[in-house]
């Protein structure tokens, strides 16, 4: 089994090959907050493409700079970053409503696909019409290929 932070492993290879370099000695937060702000940005402000770039930079916040996601002072610079009024980020990751929210969704979807461990592989169809292919990482490569080929619309 490979071990995270060894840089010659394959998961830091392939981030290395697209220009990601994960920050191994991070600490690990919790992200309900940042995911508050993202349900937030593209539910209540129907801005998706607004909402994909800042979970771009939540992302290199936090697997590249190891930065605290969960942390409002750095949501309000994210949210800073893209127009966002700085006591709104504040109100909308501090709403305990919407995190109860958030936790109960992701409790519901996790249960619809049977996610009863990790790592668990979630691939969203571009077309959104299409229902979700999600698998087990722990799948010989030629079971993940065929799911892939499944989500790519080849099967």
């Amino acid at each position: 089994m490979e071990n995270f932070g060894d840089p010659n492993s394959h998961l830091m290879r392939a981030g290395r090959q697209v220009g990601i370099h994960f920050k191994t000695d991070r600490n690990v937060y919790p992200t309900v907050q940042a995911h508050a702000l993202m349900e937030y940005v593209k539910n209540d402000l129907k801005d998706v493409e607004k909402s994909n770039r800042i979970m771009e930079e939540l992302y290199k916040r936090y697997f590249e700079h190891g930065e605290n996601i969960n942390s409002v002072a750095v949501l309000q610079q994210i949210g800073a970053t893209f127009g966002l009024e700085q006591d709104v980020v504040e109100q909308v990751a501090q709403d305990d409503t919407r995190h109860r929210s958030i936790l109960q969704k992701d409790h519901l979807h996790k249960a619809r696909m049977h996610i009863r461990g990790v790592p668990f592989y979630i691939i969203e169809q571009q077309d959104n019409n299409s229902r979700p292919v999600g698998f087990s990482g722990a799948q010989p490569p030629a079971v993940i290929a065929e799911y892939l080929r499944e989500a790519a619309g080849l099967e």
